[in-house]
């Protein structure tokens, strides 16, 4: 998949290609960090890739651009918080319904994610695949780079 935005800054570059895992969630269930491929239900065709913050059951808000899931801040190295007093960089308090997960860009002041009603939550059937690592990227630094779900860092080499 190439990316076409800004939204997943710094973590994926505009331009830059990512491998997808298309069968990954026929066996995993997505979890919190995951690196999601996913078409909205408006969306058309379009293909849109934004990290899972929250799955179902869970309560979230974004206070300051930080994620707050069931009470405790998230550890996330990888985000760019932007401006703190962006309006969408404090939401409300959200639940998330079974079968859906709530995600964020990585580049929270410039990212339509489940803080915009437009956008919302994202239905577990509507994943086409996890994101894994950077396999075209102007940057030969960054070729092969792992993105997945980070916890998940110590995978073999490219």
């Amino acid at each position: 998949m190439r990316i076409g935005s800004a939204s997943m800054q710094p973590t994926l570059q505009t331009g830059e290609t990512v491998l997808v895992d298309t069968s990954y969630y026929r066996h995993h269930q997505p979890r919190r960090g995951d690196l999601v491929i996913y078409r909205l239900p408006n969306g058309g065709s379009a293909l849109f890739i934004k990290r899972v913050i929250a799955v179902a059951g869970e309560r979230i808000l974004v206070r300051r651009g930080r994620a707050i899931v069931n009470g405790r801040q998230v550890a996330e190295p990888y985000a760019d918080f932007g401006d703190p007093t962006w309006a969408f960089n404090n939401t409300r308090l959200f639940v998330v319904p079974r079968g859906h997960l709530f995600v964020l860009g990585d580049n929270r002041a410039n990212s339509r994610d489940s803080r915009v009603a437009a956008h919302g939550f994202v239905s577990i059937a509507a994943l086409v695949g996890r994101a894994t690592r950077i396999i075209m990227s102007p940057e030969l630094a960054r070729l092969g780079q792992w993105v997945g779900t980070p916890s998940a860092a110590a995978q073999p080499s490219f």
